[in-house]
């Protein structure tokens, strides 16, 4: 059995206070957001095991690379296999 979505008016006054007092109650989804359209990209966050990123660390520091560069680039690498 599908549920179908309610439909919410948007003029409706108490959906446009609420909408305005977010920013001010959850601020981060709306920093992610100025920060995307400033940059062009998405600030992530996101767990590892700490001697993975110690290593991964020492080696982008020896070899003069950004890591979000590096992860970036591998990432797309990884895309391009798999979704040939």
């Amino acid at each position: 059995m599908a549920t179908e979505a309610k439909q919410i008016d948007i003029f409706d006054r108490k959906v446009f206070e609420l909408a305005r007092k977010m920013p001010n109650k959850t601020p981060e989804p709306f920093f992610a957001l100025e920060e995307y359209d400033r940059i062009g990209k998405l600030r992530i966050n996101f767990t590892l095991d700490p001697a993975l990123y110690k290593d991964f660390k020492e080696y982008c520091e020896k070899h003069g690379r950004q890591m979000s560069k590096f992860l970036e680039s591998a990432m797309k690498r990884r895309r391009q296999r798999i979704f040939k």
